[in-house]
């Protein structure tokens, strides 16, 4: 995660946006990531959820 982060840095993105499982969500969250708008179901029926986080 660092080395996509450190890229967008590069790019002067100010804000990294990303879709985690609810599996992965406690791991993007201990990152700095927070809930970003409304959990949402797939196709899958698996739910999503958008979070980001400012760089």
């Amino acid at each position: 995660m660092a080395v996509s982060e450190g890229w967008l840095k590069e790019q002067r993105l100010v804000v990294s946006r990303l879709t985690s499982t609810a599996t992965a969500k406690q791991f993007y969250e201990k990152l700095g990531y927070l809930p970003d708008g409304e959990a949402k179901t797939g196709r899958s029926g698996m739910p999503s959820f958008p979070m980001s986080k400012t760089l």
